[in-house]
């Protein structure tokens, strides 16, 4: 009755709490509930909700921002070993990119690719996870071609001019 005279409301639902933009309500519904539970008056909870709506605001803020930091971070931690790479590999970058790209095309399917090039870029680097997969793609071509292009053990080592190699039914 002393909580009722001095404006306490009978029921969690007289609570009016304020609402953040886009919220669904189901915090301030809760919270309704332990405010009548504890005994706080309206006002006390609005105030109360306002001050958690303003440091919720915040956080999200803050945490909003460390996350711009850490991906602009990454982002540029990776064009740098992008470049490191490309100027190890010179003149060989275009094509030991496209091995890179074929141990993708072949293991990773399309929709989990970006992912799972994420989560070795998390562990490797970019660099590395470049490295990794060039590796793998490389090992999809033909392995030690000069086997039947006109080396082999039995001939010592001698190894057959290209036009030999390429066109092997052609009279020399």
């Amino acid at each position: 009755m002393f909580y009722k005279s001095i404006g306490a409301p009978e029921t969690a639902d007289a609570y009016k709490l304020p609402v953040p933009e886009g919220d669904d309500g189901v915090f301030a519904k809760t919270a309704s509930e332990w405010f009548k539970e504890a005994g706080v008056l309206p006002r006390q909870a609005e105030a109360l909700a306002g001050k958690w709506n303003e440091y919720v605001a915040s956080q999200m803020q803050s945490f909003e921002k460390a996350e711009a930091d850490r991906i602009a971070a990454l982002h540029a931690k990776n064009t740098a070993e992008k470049q490191d790479l490309m100027n190890e590999w010179g003149q060989r970058a275009t094509e030991n990119m496209e091995f890179a790209k074929r141990a993708v095309s072949q293991f990773l399917p399309k929709e989990k690719a970006a992912d799972v090039i994420g989560a070795l870029e998390g562990v490797l680097g970019y660099k590395g996870a470049i490295q990794f997969l060039h590796g793998i793609g490389k090992g999809l071509g033909e392995h030690d071609a000069t086997v039947g292009m006109g080396q082999s053990a039995g001939q010592g080592g001698v190894q057959k001019s290209l036009a030999e190699r390429m066109f092997p039914n052609m009279p020399n």
